[in-house]
């Protein structure tokens, strides 16, 4: 056993070459002395590290090595501005983490503050990201409504993820870390208050992850610091998705709150803690295509309309709910003339969108005209017939209402002379570009006797 005689300062490197079992550097629990330290910690012995400070403050590059594996154990831990600590193996911070600038990276292992409920450990962080796994341990109920920060990250971007919980229910530990990998879109798209969470971001995801018993009761709220996240654009509807584990689908739980800058926020968490990413979202849309162009169709034969069919427009939408509705369907009728049709489209969160086509109907059916008999008519004195208004006389008819009836040669018209024969052209017209005609003759018959005046001779 080693124990200092007195805080220490270290230019370069510390070694401890002797086994665990063989070789212990003792802090001194009496006084509990400091360590500094410029450059790597190398040990396979322990250190007891009773309650005295190890700063690591080199200004650059450092590492804590063990070869053998083990779990080395420091009671106050602090990284001082523009150190870089590499770390290969487990280590216990049993009180105070103070994170005053550069970064730890843990690799595949685990930094935990703390050695217990009772003993929680404190973060202070001024400046600085953990390069892997940080697991604290929570203590119940000190830690109801606090914010518990896991200043997690990767060596360019600091991106903490803080939890608070509203009730505790048992101590534990919880655990974190930020995967810079992509996490996929397993289970998207999902929609949310008219919004559609189409991709997570690909910049990576943070698993959160319970140990040592700690439970919870109600809700939590979260927040997800996105620093450097490009890959969609980050606005207040950027949304917190959530997966059991890496092969689960994403899912919403909890209420989403307005992101702020790259601060993204989830409360009222329920149940359970996640793996948590950042989806991109969408204003829900729908659209209709393939809408029918105008149509343009004959009257079905002694109707003034038509049976008129179509093929209805393809609704589409980006969430659910949506709905196609219109003024006619295929198969209705329609009158003559033009009607105009119109489709509408909705889905459960207001989005609307419509298409219009008229439906135009023509007249295609000739008129019917019936003339009356062929007439005998007498010329007067002076051997002449006025032509009167035969249009009276016709029977007519059409499929779209009335008729209207011209004569040739037109009333009033003169013609003289016994024996002559008129044809008189009776025309009904349906106003709608469609004619009919029918012919009889007009005979005249001079029915006036000659006078004859006699002279005596």
């Amino acid at each position: 056993v080693k124990p200092l005689c007195g805080d220490i300062i270290v230019q370069n490197d510390l070694e401890l070459l002797g086994l665990q079992a063989t070789l212990y550097l003792d802090a001194d629990a009496a006084n509990d002395y400091n360590i500094s330290i410029a450059g790597d910690w190398r040990s396979r012995g322990t250190f007891l590290c009773q309650e005295g400070e190890v700063i690591f403050n080199g200004g650059g590059s450092q590492q804590i090595l063990r070869d053998d594996g083990g779990t080395e154990e420091f009671y106050d831990f602090t990284v001082e501005p523009g150190s870089y600590l590499t770390i290969n193996h487990n280590i216990i911070v049993g009180d105070t983490l103070v994170m005053n600038g550069g970064n730890i990276n843990i690799g595949t292992n685990i930094l935990t503050l703390g050695r217990s409920a009772a003993e929680k450990g404190i973060l202070v962080r001024n400046s600085g990201t953990i390069i892997g796994k940080f697991r604290r341990w929570i203590n119940s109920p000190d830690d109801n409504g606090m914010n518990l920060l896991f200043p997690v990250g990767t060596n360019s971007y600091y991106r903490p993820l803080s939890v608070n919980f509203s009730n505790i229910s048992n101590s534990g530990t919880l655990q974190s870390e930020f995967v810079a990998a992509d996490p996929g879109n397993n289970g998207l798209p999902l929609e949310e208050e008219g919004l559609t969470i189409m991709n997570a971001f690909t910049e990576g995801y943070w698993p959160l992850s319970a140990g040592n018993g700690f439970a919870f009761s109600g809700g939590y709220d979260i927040d997800l610091v996105a620093n450097g996240f490009t890959s969609f654009p980050v606005d207040t509807s950027t949304r917190i998705i959530v997966r059991t584990d890496s092969s689960a689908n994403w899912q919403l739980a909890g209420n989403h709150v307005n992101a702020v800058d790259t601060l993204i926020q989830r409360n009222n968490i329920t149940t359970n803690v996640y793996q948590y990413g950042i989806g991109s979202t969408a204003k829900c849309s729908v659209s209709l295509s393939n809408c029918p162009a105008n149509i343009l169709q004959d009257n079905d034969p002694g109707d003034c309309g038509a049976i008129v069919s179509w093929i209805p427009p393809t609704p589409d939408g980006t969430c659910s709910g949506v709905t196609m509705t219109s003024t006619h369907d295929p198969g209705d009728y329609f009158p003559f003339g033009t009607t105009t049709v119109t489709y509408y489209v909705y889905d459960a969160w207001g989005s609307e969108d419509s298409c219009k086509f008229d439906v135009t109907v023509n007249d295609a059916e000739d008129p019917t005209i019936l003339c009356p008999a062929d007439k005998t008519e007498y010329v007067n004195g002076n051997c002449k017939f006025i032509l009167p208004d035969y249009t009276g006389e016709a029977a007519t008819g059409d499929n779209c209402g009335i008729v209207t009836v011209t004569q040739s040669p037109i009333p009033s018209t003169v013609i003289t002379g016994h024996g002559t024969v008129q044809t008189v052209t009776l025309t009904a017209d349906d106003g709608n570009g469609n004619i009919a005609q029918c012919t009889f003759d007009v005979t005249l018959n001079d029915n006036i006797q000659p006078v004859v005046a006699c002279k005596d001779i």
